[in-house]
């Protein structure tokens, strides 16, 4: 494979390059760069391009500026000059290709990287190709929430907070740490106060059951048996698209109970199974 660098992207010949297999990624990690609160850099690696016609092969670290307009290259900007980073947002991170040419990397809020390849800068450039990386959040100043990658697991760095007020009534509740538009597995842990002497609280994937819960009967439960008491737990579910899971109180419970949770990690397959 021949490798050469040429106005800040990176080159490859692919008639020498062998189709990687279908949905394959390996390599690529994404960490907070040196400014935490707005780069993101891309580590070396390759993967397969979403539309399986393409291989994208990074061979040097990329880092891409989330608060600056799209431009090629390392250090530089990386937002669709149709955006701007917003509070409490995410953004996808896309590794972008140009058949047999450049590699490049930049952000989008859509899972299809279609505002980015609009980018007049970007379309100019040819590139046509993604694949999506990861994502990232801003916090409520606009910058990025800080969070270490591990392969697909992605651990936020500072507590999360997420409280979540159950009913009676099976309803779905929007997870503000997992990332929209694709389906996650979050990982959260929390306290439940008791407000009777007999309190329950069931989770469920949001594409599950969801009728009343009971005791032992496969739920995601976490139960306090006496009144005025807490009980904790720590849960593993799927979200669905729109970052939710469900959540439900037992028959019992008469009033309203809040579960504070902390949203520790959350594993994003990145197209794997696709």
């Amino acid at each position: 494979m021949t490798v050469r660098r040429q106005t800040g992207h990176i080159h490859y010949g692919p008639e020498r390059t062998p189709a990687l297999p279908r949905s394959y990624l390996a390599g690529l990690g994404m960490s907070n760069d040196t400014d935490s609160d707005h780069d993101i850099a891309i580590a070396v690696g390759e993967c397969r391009n979403t539309g399986d016609d393409c291989n994208l092969v990074l061979s040097s670290v990329l880092t891409k500026q989330i608060d600056a307009t799209w431009a090629a290259g390392d250090d530089a900007g990386g937002m669709n000059d149709g955006d701007s980073v917003g509070n409490n947002e995410w953004f996808h991170v896309f590794l972008i290709g140009a058949p047999g040419g450049a590699v490049d990397a930049g952000f989008d809020t859509n899972t299809n990287a279609s505002l980015l390849l609009d980018d007049a800068a970007v379309a100019a450039a040819g590139f046509t190709k993604y694949r999506r990386i990861g994502s990232v959040r801003t916090d409520g100043s606009a910058n990025i929430v800080a969070f270490v990658q591990y392969g697909d697991e992605f651990v936020w760095s500072d507590a999360t907070t997420w409280s979540i007020a159950a009913t009676t009534s099976a309803a779905l509740y929007t997870c503000p740490y997992s990332p929209l538009g694709v389906a996650c597995k979050i990982d959260f842990k929390g306290t439940f106060d008791a407000k009777t002497q007999f309190d329950e609280i069931s989770f469920y994937p949001a594409n599950g059951k969801n009728t009343a819960p009971t005791q032992n009967n496969g739920y995601a439960s976490l139960i306090c048996q006496n009144g005025n008491y807490e009980n904790a737990g720590h849960f593993s579910l799927m979200t669905n698209t729109s970052a939710q899971i469900g959540a439900i109180l037992g028959s019992g419970v008469t009033v309203n109970t809040n579960f504070a949770a902390v949203v520790m990690s959350y594993t994003d397959r990145r197209g794997r199974d696709d």
